[in-house]
């Protein structure tokens, strides 16, 4: 299970431009493209990645194996940031 650490300033920069992260526990910002900035915003309300890929699925119409990969590795950029925490169920 993954989640979006408590506490960041999230800062939408407009349609399709993506979003600002701002860690203030770190002082570290991260700027997410708009395909970035989707697959970010999922785990606000989802949880687990075949969810998140399931409603990017709908979102981008693309086969969810491919899409299943690109999440795969941009959960891995993201808890290296420390953006996104992973917790046993």
């Amino acid at each position: 299970m993954f989640y979006t650490k408590e506490g960041l300033d999230i800062i939408e920069l407009g349609e399709e431009e993506g979003t600002v992260v701002f860690d203030s526990d770190t002082g570290d910002t991260t700027v997410l493209d708009s395909i970035g900035a989707d697959i970010f915003k999922c785990f606000s309300h989802c949880h687990d990645i075949d969810s998140v890929v399931s409603e990017l699925a709908k979102i981008y119409n693309e086969d969810p194996q491919i899409i299943k990969n690109d999440v795969a590795e941009f959960i891995d950029t993201l808890t290296k940031q420390g953006l996104l925490l992973e917790q046993e169920e």
